[in-house]
């Protein structure tokens, strides 16, 4: 009887181990069930994150983009605008530092002889409008105290159409009789550009044939240099000499 009692326990035993170990075995299969499941969508959830954070870099780079854009067309228009309003003149004469400065419309001749560093003690002021509106491509002369071959800086004396010194007609006709004539195997530069439609390079060109090939033997000789024909040459005739 004892033995029989001892055999059932045993097997009751070994029933409630095999119990007790198959339900650790689902429990431990539900946990991992439920770890997966977890995982997933912690997983779901991080991949979310990083494709909102990727949209949101996107979008940030797109902005920047377009901001850089808008940034270049702006400084494109500006430059184009500050082109536009800006001229260039050429001034000299008595003047400390004679250049080509560039000025913006609306400015005044004494504005650009200030980029110039001044007048000197030697400019005769009263020939000299210093009000003056510029004239893109104008040159400019401030003249000397008592330098009567050089025209004041007037709006009559200079145009800025073809970039050289013309004084008209009537300042032509005065000068012929108040002023004495050029020499033109001697003149200087600036006496040179006191002449009716002689500007710089014209003055350059004549200083360089005399240097080059001689002197004028007459005046009608000035017509070999480049630039000067029959009618700016009958606009010379009577202002030069070649003696």
């Amino acid at each position: 009887m004892k033995k029989k009692e001892i055999v059932i326990s045993v097997i009751i035993a070994f029933i409630l181990s095999l119990i007790m170990i198959f339900v650790t075995q689902v429990k431990g299969s539900g946990n991992m069930i439920v770890d997966k499941n977890s995982k997933n969508k912690i997983l779901k959830t991080q991949n979310a994150e990083n494709s909102q954070d990727e949209q949101l870099e996107k979008s940030i780079r797109e902005d920047e983009k377009k901001q850089v854009a808008v940034k270049e067309s702006t400084d494109k228009t500006e430059e184009k605008q500050g082109q536009n309003s800006e001229i260039a003149v050429y001034i000299s004469g008595e003047v400390k530092t004679p250049q080509v400065v560039r000025m913006k419309i609306g400015d005044r001749l004494v504005d650009a002889v200030e980029k110039c560093g001044g007048m000197t003690k030697e400019a005769d002021l009263n020939a000299v409008n210093l009000a003056l509106l510029l004239k893109d491509e104008a040159h400019y002369i401030i003249p000397k105290i008592g330098d009567t071959n050089v025209e004041p800086a007037d709006s009559s004396a200079y145009t800025s159409t073809t970039g050289e010194n013309e004084a008209n007609q009537s300042n032509s006709n005065n000068s012929n009789s108040s002023s004495p004539k050029v020499n033109i195997n001697t003149a200087d530069k600036v006496a040179l550009m006191s002449l009716p439609s002689i500007g710089e390079k014209t003055a350059q060109k004549i200083i360089d044939y005399r240097e080059n090939v001689g002197k004028f033997n007459t005046k009608e000789d000035l017509k070999n240099v480049s630039g000067i024909g029959d009618k700016k040459y009958s606009k010379l005739e009577d202002l030069i000499t070649v003696d």
